[in-house]
């Protein structure tokens, strides 16, 4: 942070000489030089130094003196600009506090408790302008119209008036609603709501659906289920579609899962599961799937049955991101192109489409700011408008946040979520209104290993890891656990008070230990092309700037990578980080294989080839870990070579992860085994050192000849300036003399196959070329 920007001030320059003060020293730090050709780290010390004792001769550095009241003249234009910004602000504000009160003034001033015409005036009446509902409105128009106070004959022969019938096209009542005043609980107009139901249906042979409302609060009741609130009126089609379910809808047993959607018994066993536990008038169902078992799938599997069997028209799929909106959308125009699919972060807007993607927020935001019909009174996206809300990865976060979405829409609801039921918490298991550890359906991880659908994870005995305070998840209280959820979900990469955060981060940018850590996932992680080159692999990091440094780090050490093998992929991409994931993902291409993320990569990302996870931060949040572990679940056959499929993947975890979600993977301390270079170096060596003998033909003795230069190039093409090469110095300049070659010993072939070959692993230490 720098001091201009948050307080406004111009610092004097007796300050920039050295006035002493720790946030001065603190503005300095953050602000240190770094130089290219010390990778990275400062230049000399990175604090502030201040003036010496007027007895003292200091040594002033001019060019570094210029260059700090440069920074300084910086900060001080920026701090300017702030205080500008923030002016502009004010002024905004201003005029918006003055047109609310404007508008507040126009509207009527109730005191003391609401008569029902007041309720029915402020609340009633405009939720049902937002539905498209109006009174007075010509029978003959073809348009949504009520009445008011309809006189009706009730069946034990009274008389009464329905507060409000809603009519369709056809003339046929579609529902009644009774209005109580605000003071009085709605559910006192029950009773009265259904005997004008009664009265409508003797009189029109159709029983309309029935409302009983105080303004305030609205219940739905069809005669079928039990009443449910809701947030507002259904319009007409929405009203149409709902009577016509009462005699149309079928269950889901009268039509097949489509095999090329859905395919796996555990997929058409949990669309049966749902369907059998909405036939008995459940709105809320949990399918716990682990990641990698096709959960989109089934959800699109699901939407189809429940198309076909005439529960749903519109469905809304929500994700917390909008790259999983995309893929989700992708995915179901493949699985169901048939039901319209529209992304609501960016396609233009189309009222046919069938499934809704969208974010969280956006969704929220155009609750309330789309609206319709004459004078835009009327709401898009009413409370009536989905049947179905599929939640994508539903855990404690989504729902305390956005917790308005779904109470908004009278739509069904089906989560998916990948952490284990075990561990998912209680507040997940009440919102969807079950028992504790008893989902709709679950397929647990463990079982889909069994199965063989997914791939088990190998932890990788690291070499230095930072250790956490002694408290683990488990330990904390519920209350605690829920904080942290919370807080952690919703891909904040804030640690809370208490947690050392000064010397994590340290530890995390030191750049001694991201070497380290590069190192080692080059040396260990595992390899495809023959054990030549590193399996895609994804660097889970912490904010901007850890990620960033691993990268700079990760060019500086393999050079030859072209600057695209090890990529960043986070939030401050924008749009493009879109672009980057999909390359990341292509399986055709093997010149981006490390994937350095914050977030975005956590979750929901489908990349069978990912073969290595490294923590490089630590994970707060129990779902966010299960979702993380996702990432590398996915099999991929041949991915070593025909018929050699991966068995596992690997989890190298640097910042004790696992200990603190109190799991136990069995390390592993993983050899390396010799790669595909070294073995074709070392047999071809071996081949020539069999063919030295003086006897042998002269074409025998050219044979020879040929892999003795061919060996030496591989040699010569060895890069002296990579560090790695280095550490073998003195035997690649031995060996770079073809004199030596001529008469090897047995020692010198040792050496070779020892030392040497293993460079040829890598060609990150390979000058740019082709190996021979």
């Amino acid at each position: 942070m720098m001091l201009g920007m948050v307080t406004g001030l111009r610092f004097p320059n007796r300050i920039a000489a050295g006035a002493e003060s720790p946030v001065w020293y603190h503005v300095l730090d953050d602000q240190a030089i770094f130089c290219r050709r010390n990778r990275g780290r400062p230049c000399g010390s990175r604090a502030f130094r201040q003036n010496p004792a007027p007895d003292q001769s200091p040594v002033s550095d001019p060019e570094e003196e210029a260059e700090q009241q440069a920074k300084l003249r910086e900060q001080t234009l920026l701090a300017d600009l702030r205080q500008q910004q923030l002016q502009q602000q004010e002024a905004e504000l201003y005029q918006m506090r003055a047109q609310l009160e404007s508008r507040s003034a126009t509207l009527i001033n109730y005191t003391g408790a609401f008569t029902e015409a007041q309720t029915r005036e402020l609340y009633i009446d405009k939720l049902l302008r937002e539905a498209g509902w109006r009174s007075g409105v010509n029978k003959e128009s073809g348009m949504p119209y009520l009445t008011v106070e309809e006189p009706l004959t009730l069946t034990d022969g009274s008389a009464g008036r329905a507060d409000y019938v809603l009519w369709g096209a056809d003339s046929l009542p579609l529902a009644v609603i009774e209005a109580k005043r605000t003071s009085r609980d709605e559910g006192e107009g029950r009773q009265q709501a259904i005997r004008y139901a009664d009265a409508l249906k003797k009189r029109y042979s159709r029983r309309p659906l029935i409302y009983y409302t105080n303004g305030y609060r609205t219940q739905f009741f069809d005669s079928v289920a039990p009443a449910r609130q809701v947030a507002g009126f259904h319009k007409v089609d929405e009203l149409t579609l709902l009577l016509d379910r009462q005699r149309n809808r079928q269950p889901f047993q009268t039509e097949k899962v489509k095999l090329d959607i859905a395919d796996r018994y555990y997929q058409t066993a949990a669309i049966a599961a749902v369907g059998e536990h909405f036939a008995q008038n459940y709105r809320k169902a949990l399918l716990v799937m682990a990641t990698g078992t096709g959960k989109t799938r089934t959800a699109a599997a699901l939407v189809d049955v429940m198309s076909r069997t005439n529960w749903v028209k519109r469905v809304l799929f929500l994700a917390d991101r909008k790259a999983l909106v995309s893929q989700a959308c992708s995915n179901f125009g493949k699985y169901v192109p048939h039901l319209t699919g529209l992304n609501l972060n960016k396609d233009p807007w189309e009222p046919s489409a069938r499934i809704i993607f969208s974010t969280y927020q956006t969704i929220l935001n155009r609750i309330d700011t789309e609206w319709e019909g004459p004078g835009k009174e009327v709401r898009t996206f009413g409370p009536g408008y989905f049947d179905l809300i599929v939640i994508d990865e539903a855990h404690r976060s989504i729902y305390k946040k956005y917790g308005a979405i779904f109470e908004y829409f009278d739509a069904l609801i089906v989560g998916l979520t990948a952490t284990p039921k075990e561990e998912t918490d209680r507040d997940t298991f009440g919102f969807f209104d079950l028992p504790q550890q008893a989902p709709t359906y679950s397929y647990p991880l463990d079982k889909a290993v069994n199965d063989r659908n997914l791939r088990p994870y190998r932890g990788v005995a690291v070499p230095l890891k930072f250790p956490r305070q002694g408290i683990r998840y488990d330990d904390l209280t519920d209350d605690e656990k829920a904080e942290y959820e919370q807080t952690f979900d919703d891909g904040s990469e804030e640690v809370p008070d208490g947690i050392d955060t000064g010397a994590l981060n340290d530890w995390l940018i030191n750049i001694d230990t991201i070497d380290k850590v590069l190192l080692f996932l080059m040396e260990r992680g595992l390899k495809i092309e023959g054990g030549d080159k590193l399996g895609k692999t994804i660097i889970f990091a912490r904010r901007h700037e850890h990620p960033k440094k691993i990268v700079e780090g990760f060019n500086v050490l393999f050079p030859n990578n072209t600057g695209t093998f090890c990529q960043l992929i986070d939030n401050s991409l924008g749009d493009d980080a879109e672009g980057l994931i999909k390359a990341f993902g292509d399986e055709h291409k093997t010149t981006f294989q490390i994937a350095v993320s914050v977030v975005m990569l956590d979750t929901g990302i489908d990349i069978p080839e990912i073969v290595n996870l490294v923590f490089f931060k630590r994970v707060q949040s129990k779902a966010k870990f299960w979702q993380m572990i996702g990432r590398g679940t996915r099999p991929r056959p041949d991915l070593f070579g025909q018929g050699q499929d991966e068995e596992f993947f690997q989890i190298f975890d640097f910042c004790d992860n696992f200990a603190y979600f109190a799991q136990n993977p069995q390390e592993v301390d993983t050899p390396v085994g010799p790669s595909v270079n070294e073995q074709i170096f070392a047999a071809r060596l071996r081949l020539a050192q069999a063919l030295d003998h003086d006897d042998h033909d002269a074409e025998t003795l050219a044979l020879r000849a040929d892999l003795l230069n061919t060996l030496h190039s591989q040699v010569q093409m060895l890069d002296e300036q990579s560090f790695v090469v280095r550490q073998q110095w003195a035997r690649v300049t031995k060996f770079k003399d073809r004199a030596i070659w001529r008469a090897l010993s047995p020692a010198d072939v040792s050496e070779l196959i020892g030392y040497i070959a293993p460079l040829l692993a890598g060609r990150e230490w390979v000058k740019v070329g082709k190996i021979p």
